[in-house]
Protein backbone atom coordinates (compact mmCIF):
# COMPACT_ATOMS: atom_id res chain seq x y z
CA UNK A 1 0.00 0.00 0.00
CA UNK A 2 1.30 3.42 -1.64
CA UNK A 3 1.58 6.23 1.74
CA UNK A 4 1.97 9.82 1.33
CA UNK A 5 4.78 11.90 2.67
CA UNK A 6 4.19 15.11 3.37
CA UNK A 7 6.57 18.68 3.93
CA UNK A 8 3.91 20.14 5.84
CA UNK A 9 2.52 19.23 9.04
CA UNK A 10 -0.34 21.53 9.13
CA UNK A 11 -1.39 20.19 6.08
CA UNK A 12 -0.70 16.16 7.16
CA UNK A 13 -2.94 16.58 10.01
CA UNK A 14 -5.83 18.25 7.59
CA UNK A 15 -5.25 15.96 5.27
CA UNK A 16 -6.18 13.02 7.67
CA UNK A 17 -8.76 14.09 9.12
CA UNK A 18 -10.58 14.87 5.80
CA UNK A 19 -9.93 11.46 4.71
CA UNK A 20 -11.33 9.78 7.90
CA UNK A 21 -14.19 11.44 7.45
CA UNK A 22 -14.55 9.53 4.21
CA UNK A 23 -13.21 6.03 5.12
CA UNK A 24 -11.27 5.03 8.29
CA UNK A 25 -9.20 2.79 5.94
CA UNK A 26 -7.72 5.82 4.20
CA UNK A 27 -5.68 6.68 7.25
CA UNK A 28 -3.44 3.14 8.71
CA UNK A 29 -1.60 3.08 11.93
CA UNK A 30 1.73 1.35 12.00
CA UNK A 31 3.12 1.96 15.43
CA UNK A 32 2.41 4.96 17.35
CA UNK A 33 2.36 7.09 13.68
CA UNK A 34 -0.31 7.27 11.03
CA UNK A 35 -0.37 7.59 7.64
CA UNK A 36 -2.71 8.58 4.96
CA UNK A 37 -2.71 6.25 1.80
CA UNK A 38 -2.15 7.87 -1.88
CA UNK A 39 -6.42 6.13 -2.43
CA UNK A 40 -7.24 8.61 0.11
CA UNK A 41 -5.33 10.99 -1.22
CA UNK A 42 -7.20 10.72 -4.80
CA UNK A 43 -10.97 10.60 -2.36
CA UNK A 44 -10.31 14.15 -0.84
CA UNK A 45 -11.81 17.12 -2.55
CA UNK A 46 -12.23 19.66 -0.40
CA UNK A 47 -9.45 20.97 2.02
CA UNK A 48 -10.08 24.16 4.36
CA UNK A 49 -6.49 25.49 5.58
CA UNK A 50 -6.90 27.93 8.64
CA UNK A 51 -3.66 28.54 9.71
CA UNK A 52 -1.16 31.35 10.16
CA UNK A 53 2.03 28.88 9.54
CA UNK A 54 1.46 27.65 6.26
CA UNK A 55 4.26 28.97 4.25
CA UNK A 56 5.39 28.55 0.44
CA UNK A 57 6.61 25.60 -0.40
CA UNK A 58 4.30 23.87 2.04
CA UNK A 59 1.72 24.61 -0.16
CA UNK A 60 3.57 21.58 -3.25
CA UNK A 61 1.82 19.22 -0.85
CA UNK A 62 -1.65 19.58 -2.47
CA UNK A 63 -0.35 17.89 -5.37
CA UNK A 64 -1.26 14.81 -3.54
CA UNK A 65 -5.14 15.81 -3.53
CA UNK A 66 -5.68 15.83 -7.88
CA UNK A 67 -9.37 15.50 -7.16
CA UNK A 68 -9.93 18.84 -5.34
CA UNK A 69 -12.77 20.62 -5.97
CA UNK A 70 -12.71 23.29 -3.11
CA UNK A 71 -9.25 24.97 -1.52
CA UNK A 72 -9.06 27.53 1.06
CA UNK A 73 -5.79 28.05 2.47
CA UNK A 74 -5.77 31.20 4.81
CA UNK A 75 -2.40 31.91 6.59
CA UNK A 76 -0.37 35.14 7.07
CA UNK A 77 2.95 33.87 5.50
CA UNK A 78 2.42 33.39 2.33
CA UNK A 79 4.18 35.74 -0.44
CA UNK A 80 4.70 33.39 -3.52
CA UNK A 81 2.00 31.05 -4.76
CA UNK A 82 4.06 29.40 -7.40
CA UNK A 83 4.23 26.30 -5.25
CA UNK A 84 0.67 25.67 -6.11
CA UNK A 85 0.30 22.37 -8.13
CA UNK A 86 -2.00 22.20 -11.12
CA UNK A 87 -5.37 21.04 -10.48
CA UNK A 88 -7.21 20.56 -12.37
CA UNK A 89 -10.89 19.53 -11.26
CA UNK A 90 -10.51 22.94 -9.02
CA UNK A 91 -14.05 24.73 -8.81
CA UNK A 92 -13.33 27.10 -5.64
CA UNK A 93 -10.62 28.30 -4.27
CA UNK A 94 -9.78 30.91 -1.40
CA UNK A 95 -6.59 32.65 -0.80
CA UNK A 96 -6.26 34.99 2.03
CA UNK A 97 -2.58 36.40 3.89
CA UNK A 98 -1.57 39.73 5.43
CA UNK A 99 1.85 39.92 2.89
CA UNK A 100 2.38 41.15 -0.69
CA UNK A 101 1.76 38.34 -3.24
CA UNK A 102 4.27 39.00 -6.26
CA UNK A 103 2.51 37.13 -8.84
CA UNK A 104 -1.29 35.54 -9.50
CA UNK A 105 0.26 33.54 -12.37
CA UNK A 106 -0.06 30.21 -10.91
CA UNK A 107 -4.31 31.07 -10.48
CA UNK A 108 -3.77 30.10 -14.84
CA UNK A 109 -3.20 26.60 -13.65
CA UNK A 110 -7.03 26.05 -12.50
CA UNK A 111 -8.68 26.47 -15.27
CA UNK A 112 -12.01 24.89 -14.43
CA UNK A 113 -12.20 27.10 -11.50
CA UNK A 114 -16.05 28.94 -11.04
CA UNK A 115 -15.61 30.43 -7.46
CA UNK A 116 -12.28 32.47 -6.81
CA UNK A 117 -12.13 34.75 -3.72
CA UNK A 118 -8.81 37.04 -3.31
CA UNK A 119 -10.40 39.40 -0.60
CA UNK A 120 -7.06 41.73 0.33
CA UNK A 121 -4.91 38.98 -1.55
CA UNK A 122 -3.35 40.73 -3.92
CA UNK A 123 -2.95 44.31 -3.10
CA UNK A 124 -0.83 45.86 -5.95
CA UNK A 125 -0.27 43.20 -8.09
CA UNK A 126 -1.48 42.27 -11.73
CA UNK A 127 -4.83 40.78 -11.76
CA UNK A 128 -4.19 39.45 -15.73
CA UNK A 129 -3.81 35.99 -14.91
CA UNK A 130 -7.58 36.17 -13.80
CA UNK A 131 -8.38 36.65 -17.58
CA UNK A 132 -7.61 33.42 -18.26
CA UNK A 133 -10.44 31.62 -16.13
CA UNK A 134 -13.19 31.49 -18.83
CA UNK A 135 -15.44 29.59 -16.78
CA UNK A 136 -15.22 31.98 -13.56
CA UNK A 137 -18.94 33.14 -12.40
CA UNK A 138 -18.01 34.62 -9.04
CA UNK A 139 -15.40 36.49 -8.19
CA UNK A 140 -14.69 38.96 -5.33
CA UNK A 141 -11.50 41.05 -5.39
CA UNK A 142 -12.32 43.48 -2.50
CA UNK A 143 -9.58 45.06 -0.38
CA UNK A 144 -6.71 45.04 -2.96
CA UNK A 145 -5.94 49.06 -4.08
CA UNK A 146 -7.01 47.70 -7.44
CA UNK A 147 -7.26 51.04 -10.26
CA UNK A 148 -7.22 48.58 -13.53
CA UNK A 149 -10.04 46.15 -14.46
CA UNK A 150 -9.29 45.68 -17.46
CA UNK A 151 -9.07 42.00 -17.26
CA UNK A 152 -11.92 41.51 -15.86
CA UNK A 153 -13.44 42.53 -19.73
CA UNK A 154 -12.88 38.50 -20.66
CA UNK A 155 -14.76 36.89 -17.99
CA UNK A 156 -18.21 36.52 -20.06
CA UNK A 157 -19.80 34.11 -17.49
CA UNK A 158 -19.40 35.92 -14.50
CA UNK A 159 -22.54 36.45 -12.53
CA UNK A 160 -21.32 37.56 -9.17
CA UNK A 161 -18.58 40.15 -8.57
CA UNK A 162 -16.97 41.96 -5.84
CA UNK A 163 -14.74 44.89 -6.51
CA UNK A 164 -15.57 47.25 -2.94
CA UNK A 165 -12.78 49.00 -1.42
CA UNK A 166 -10.41 49.69 -4.56
CA UNK A 167 -9.68 52.57 -6.75
CA UNK A 168 -11.34 51.89 -9.41
CA UNK A 169 -12.35 54.83 -11.20
CA UNK A 170 -12.92 53.21 -14.79
CA UNK A 171 -15.54 50.25 -14.80
CA UNK A 172 -15.89 49.95 -19.17
CA UNK A 173 -14.20 46.66 -18.70
CA UNK A 174 -17.83 45.62 -16.82
CA UNK A 175 -19.59 46.35 -20.16
CA UNK A 176 -19.21 42.95 -21.73
CA UNK A 177 -20.27 41.52 -18.47
CA UNK A 178 -23.86 40.68 -19.47
CA UNK A 179 -24.57 37.59 -17.03
CA UNK A 180 -23.74 39.86 -13.93
CA UNK A 181 -26.98 39.34 -11.77
CA UNK A 182 -24.95 40.80 -8.20
CA UNK A 183 -22.43 43.44 -8.51
CA UNK A 184 -20.55 45.28 -5.21
CA UNK A 185 -18.73 48.36 -6.26
CA UNK A 186 -18.71 50.26 -2.86
CA UNK A 187 -15.72 53.14 -1.88
CA UNK A 188 -14.19 53.49 -5.21
CA UNK A 189 -13.27 56.32 -7.06
CA UNK A 190 -16.30 56.16 -9.83
CA UNK A 191 -18.01 58.91 -11.21
CA UNK A 192 -19.48 57.77 -14.43
CA UNK A 193 -21.36 54.58 -14.44
CA UNK A 194 -22.61 54.47 -18.11
CA UNK A 195 -21.11 50.96 -19.05
CA UNK A 196 -23.56 49.53 -16.26
CA UNK A 197 -26.84 50.50 -18.71
CA UNK A 198 -26.48 47.49 -20.43
CA UNK A 199 -25.94 44.94 -17.65
CA UNK A 200 -29.63 44.10 -17.52
CA UNK A 201 -29.59 41.31 -15.77
CA UNK A 202 -28.77 42.86 -12.63
CA UNK A 203 -30.60 42.07 -9.37
CA UNK A 204 -28.38 43.52 -6.68
CA UNK A 205 -26.28 46.56 -7.25
CA UNK A 206 -23.92 48.30 -4.32
CA UNK A 207 -22.80 51.56 -5.78
CA UNK A 208 -21.96 53.28 -2.20
CA UNK A 209 -18.91 55.41 -1.42
CA UNK A 210 -18.42 56.77 -4.85
CA UNK A 211 -18.69 59.68 -6.18
CA UNK A 212 -21.54 59.11 -8.63
CA UNK A 213 -23.90 62.57 -9.80
CA UNK A 214 -25.70 61.15 -12.25
CA UNK A 215 -27.70 57.72 -12.60
CA UNK A 216 -29.51 57.76 -15.58
CA UNK A 217 -27.66 55.10 -16.81
CA UNK A 218 -29.95 52.57 -14.08
CA UNK A 219 -32.88 53.75 -15.70
CA UNK A 220 -33.28 50.15 -17.87
CA UNK A 221 -32.14 47.58 -15.49
CA UNK A 222 -35.66 46.62 -14.96
CA UNK A 223 -34.60 43.21 -13.05
CA UNK A 224 -32.78 45.51 -9.97
CA UNK A 225 -34.24 44.41 -6.42
CA UNK A 226 -31.92 45.69 -4.54
CA UNK A 227 -29.98 49.24 -4.61
CA UNK A 228 -27.09 50.81 -2.56
CA UNK A 229 -26.92 54.35 -3.20
CA UNK A 230 -25.59 55.90 -0.21
CA UNK A 231 -22.72 58.63 0.74
CA UNK A 232 -22.76 59.56 -3.34
CA UNK A 233 -23.84 63.15 -4.67
CA UNK A 234 -26.78 62.25 -5.93
CA UNK A 235 -29.50 64.35 -6.04
CA UNK A 236 -32.45 63.15 -8.45
CA UNK A 237 -33.85 59.45 -8.63
CA UNK A 238 -36.47 60.06 -10.92
CA UNK A 239 -34.75 57.59 -13.28
CA UNK A 240 -35.94 54.70 -11.17
CA UNK A 241 -39.31 55.34 -11.36
CA UNK A 242 -39.23 52.90 -14.25
CA UNK A 243 -37.36 50.06 -11.80
CA UNK A 244 -40.74 48.41 -10.63
CA UNK A 245 -39.26 45.50 -9.56
CA UNK A 246 -36.81 47.34 -7.21
CA UNK A 247 -37.57 46.44 -3.59
CA UNK A 248 -34.92 47.56 -1.33
CA UNK A 249 -33.43 51.25 -2.01
CA UNK A 250 -30.65 52.90 0.22
CA UNK A 251 -29.86 56.62 -0.02
CA UNK A 252 -28.86 58.18 2.97
CA UNK A 253 -26.13 60.65 2.44
CA UNK A 254 -27.24 61.96 -0.97
CA UNK A 255 -29.38 65.23 -1.39
CA UNK A 256 -32.28 63.70 -2.53
CA UNK A 257 -35.81 65.04 -2.12
CA UNK A 258 -38.80 63.01 -0.58
CA UNK A 259 -41.08 63.71 -3.42
CA UNK A 260 -38.57 61.22 -5.39
CA UNK A 261 -38.90 58.51 -2.86
CA UNK A 262 -42.86 58.91 -2.90
CA UNK A 263 -43.22 58.18 -6.63
CA UNK A 264 -41.83 54.74 -6.00
CA UNK A 265 -44.89 52.85 -4.28
CA UNK A 266 -43.28 49.39 -5.59
CA UNK A 267 -40.43 50.23 -2.85
CA UNK A 268 -40.62 47.57 0.45
CA UNK A 269 -37.25 49.14 2.31
CA UNK A 270 -36.03 52.47 2.14
CA UNK A 271 -33.20 53.65 3.92
CA UNK A 272 -32.58 57.61 4.60
CA UNK A 273 -31.13 60.01 6.65
CA UNK A 274 -32.92 63.30 6.71
CA UNK A 275 -35.59 63.59 9.37
CA UNK A 276 -37.68 66.05 7.03
CA UNK A 277 -38.89 62.61 5.23
CA UNK A 278 -40.64 61.40 8.28
CA UNK A 279 -44.00 62.81 8.36
CA UNK A 280 -44.14 61.37 4.40
CA UNK A 281 -42.59 58.08 5.13
CA UNK A 282 -44.72 57.47 7.86
CA UNK A 283 -47.85 56.98 5.66
CA UNK A 284 -46.77 53.85 4.12
CA UNK A 285 -43.78 52.53 6.25
CA UNK A 286 -42.70 51.87 9.56
CA UNK A 287 -39.65 52.82 11.04
CA UNK A 288 -36.73 51.16 12.00
CA UNK A 289 -33.27 53.38 13.54
CA UNK A 290 -29.95 51.46 12.66
CA UNK A 291 -26.53 52.28 13.62
CA UNK A 292 -24.37 52.72 10.81
CA UNK A 293 -20.79 54.69 10.41
CA UNK A 294 -19.84 57.65 8.38
CA UNK A 295 -17.01 59.22 6.99
CA UNK A 296 -14.39 57.71 4.24
CA UNK A 297 -15.35 53.67 3.59
CA UNK A 298 -12.41 52.57 6.15
CA UNK A 299 -12.18 55.30 9.07
CA UNK A 300 -15.83 55.90 9.55
CA UNK A 301 -17.54 57.31 12.78
CA UNK A 302 -21.05 56.14 14.37
CA UNK A 303 -24.22 57.58 12.67
CA UNK A 304 -27.52 56.86 12.60
CA UNK A 305 -29.79 55.89 9.78
CA UNK A 306 -33.19 54.83 9.34
CA UNK A 307 -34.99 52.07 7.67
CA UNK A 308 -38.15 52.31 6.29
CA UNK A 309 -40.17 48.65 5.81
CA UNK A 310 -43.31 48.65 3.86
CA UNK A 311 -46.53 47.61 6.47
CA UNK A 312 -47.77 43.61 5.85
Amino acid sequence: MEYISFKSKIIESKAKKEAKKLNDDFVIKEGRHTFLTKEGAEQITKMRIHSGQIQNDDLSDLKHFPNLKLLEILSFKISDISALPKLLSLETLKLQTIEKVTSLKPIENFPMLKKLDLEGFCKNTDITPISKLKKLKTLNLGYNAIENIAALSELANLTELHLFANQISDISPLLQLKKLKRLFIQGNNIVDISPLSSLVALKELNLAFNRIIDICALANLSNLETLYLEHNHISCIEKLERNTNLRTLSIYQNPISVDSILKMPFLDNIYVDKKDYFLLLEMNYKKTTLSTRIGSFDDRKEYLIYCFHKYD
